[in-house]
């Protein structure tokens, strides 16, 4: 499988070209048609995108080829300068035809041959990493590479700890599976066993008394967790119970206030005029659930004409005192 030559690379590269050229031309004849029926900047931009995809080897599906270069790689970036206008000195994916090694952003290893077998790593590191790995399946599908997936979080290059990893992942999907009421389903549980005779295939150990111990840490967990959520929810109701209560009592004194007096009112202040308006209530009608008791204030006054009077003379006296 590995090393490939760089002839029969180029051979595949040309053959994938020219199964991909007749879609280029359609999507750049729809482009054209578009831009002529809907004339505009974004028709234009990609009737331009369109007629580079027929450039060259731009219509390639997978990792770009770079025929100078003689090798798969994507466009130069930098993670450090990506958004801060950095250098632009790192590539965001590549493709070693002569090792099978394959990386996002040359840190991040995605492809690799392990134990004579070539292995896919499909994790969602990033949405770009994601990205990345949809671009080498298809590399390698065109040079009919065959491959096993497995979900690696610190990439291939760094395996340390992955089949403790799918073991604690096995053990959460089974205990939440298990306890699930809606849309019980066992395809994250089926996964993680997949993952884990992956990681048999490639030689790692995997116990199962080691999964037994996990599942059963997992129900402790989750029992643990629940106990905890019951205890804070038995707290805040307590705590809104007591809330209650008190505003019961302020309420009540407050209304007890307002009820020496035969009107209540709530000053407001109408929205771009700067007027003041005042709203009368009458104290018999109030409850302790009104929404705006606390800002009610009591004022003097057998009828609301009077009341409204007093209000205003009293609005002016405050008016003149602050000037």
């Amino acid at each position: 499988m590995f090393p490939m030559t760089k002839e029969f690379v180029l051979k595949k590269v040309k053959a994938a070209l020219n199964r991909a050229l007749p879609k280029a031309r359609r999507d750049l004849s729809a482009a054209r048609k578009e831009a002529r029926k809907h004339p505009g900047e974004w028709t234009q931009k990609r009737v331009k995108q369109a007629e580079r995809v027929l450039k060259g080897f731009g219509a390639l599906p997978g990792i770009p080829w770079m025929p100078r270069l003689g090798r798969f790689r994507g466009p130069m970036t930098s993670t450090e300068g990506r958004f801060s206008g950095g250098p632009k000195d790192t590539e965001s994916v590549s493709f070693d035809f002569e090792t099978g090694e394959a990386r996002s952003y040359e840190w991040y290893q995605l492809g690799g041959v392990i134990r004579g077998k070539y292995v896919l790593n499909t994790f969602r590191y990033s949405s770009a990493t994601s990205y990345h790995v949809r671009e080498l399946r298809e590399t390698l599908k065109i040079l009919g590479i065959k491959y096993i997936e497995l979900e690696a979080p610190r990439g291939l290059n760094n395996l340390d700890g992955v089949v403790q990893y799918h073991i604690s992942e096995l053990a959460k999907e089974t205990v939440r599976a298990k306890y699930a009421t809606k849309y019980k389903s066992k395809f994250s549980v089926n996964n993680s066993r997949k993952q884990l005779r992956v990681l048999e295939s490639l030689g790692f150990q995997v116990s199962e008394r080691e999964i037994d111990k996990a599942i059963a840490k997992a129900e402790l967990d989750r029992e643990t967790k629940n106990a905890s959520v019951r205890e804070a929810s038995k707290e805040y109701r307590e705590k809104r119970k007591l809330e209650r209560l008190e505003y019961l009592a302020k309420a009540k004194a407050h209304i007890s206030e307002l009820q020496k007096t035969k009107y209540c009112y709530s000053r407001s202040r109408k929205f771009g005029s700067g007027r003041v308006s005042f709203d009368l209530y009458n104290t018999s009608t109030i409850l302790v659930d009104t929404s705006f008791l606390m800002n009610l204030k009591p004022v003097p006054g057998e009828s609301q004409k009077a009341c409204i009077a007093y209000l205003r003379v009293m609005e002016r006296l405050n008016q003149n005192k602050g000037a």
